[in-house]
């Protein structure tokens, strides 16, 4: 059992998203993307993978060093994959480098390196995501024209080339 299974028994709540791990971090989900998290359960994503992992990662390693290596690969698609719920949430704006500030609030009493560096945290993921958004609407663009052609040709399955190249050049998922 982890920490987090653990803390929603001892909470007494029926998810570990209800505990005061996640509830922060849902809040401000909600407060950004102006949805409800009891109608809209694919809140907890965005919610989830924002919580320490980044900010621990960003803090523990020289980002320039990690971010072209297997680390560095792991924590980009962590956000990324954020970030693309928080599209599909209708938010359209960074918003993972505000998690970020609630998580360093959160946790600088047992990581305090965290708060020594907060605004570089802050700041890598800032562009780790604008750089996302660019790439994800190059991605939509590309979706958009392909689609309107199958259609045109009276088709309606994406070719697995362009599948791969969704998921592998812009993160895509292929499902």
């Amino acid at each position: 059992m982890g920490l987090e299974r653990l803390t929603a028994v001892i909470q007494g709540v029926k998810s570990n998203y209800d505990t005061d791990f996640f509830t922060p971090l849902i809040r401000l989900v909600e407060k950004i993307s102006g949805k409800t998290y009891g109608k809209m359960p694919t809140m907890m994503f965005p919610s989830g993978h924002c919580r320490s992992q980044p900010c621990c990662d960003i803090s523990d390693w020289r980002w320039n060093y990690a971010r072209e290596r297997w680390r560095g690969y792991v924590l980009r698609r962590v956000l990324r994959r954020a970030a693309r719920h928080g599209k599909l949430l209708g938010i359209n704006k960074p918003f993972l480098h505000e998690s970020a500030r609630v998580v360093i609030g959160m946790m600088k009493h047992v990581y305090p390196d965290l708060a020594d560096k907060a605004s570089y945290i802050t700041k890598v993921i800032l562009n780790e995501e604008q750089r996302f958004m660019e790439t994800l609407d190059a991605g939509l663009r590309i979706l958009q024209e392909e689609t309107a052609a199958l259609k045109k040709a009276g088709q309606s399955v994406l070719p697995g080339a362009l599948v791969f190249k969704l998921y592998d050049t812009f993160g895509f998922p292929p499902t």
